[in-house]
């Protein structure tokens, strides 16, 4: 999945979550991302109401490497 690339969030993890905000449904073995209004202006309305109360966060303070799985143990054969 392409937006996985982009945000280093898990493919599963994104669908998941979207399937639980009710903005993506699976179609003809895709999944599609609905533009729903409604969800959109909920959402700006949050944000301006939060608009004061944003954080500064320093990013030289900020370390990020992504994720590596730990190797699997050797096999006894």
């Amino acid at each position: 999945m392409h937006m996985s690339s982009l945000t280093g969030v898990n493919s599963y993890d994104l669908v998941s979550t979207m399937q639980e905000l009710g903005i993506i449904k699976y179609w003809k073995g895709k999944h599609i991302i609905l533009r729903k209004q409604d969800l959109l202006e909920e959402h700006r309305e949050k944000m301006e109401k939060r608009k004061g109360e944003r954080r500064l966060i320093d990013p030289t303070c900020l370390r990020w490497r992504p994720y590596q799985a730990p190797n699997p143990p050797p096999s006894n054969s």
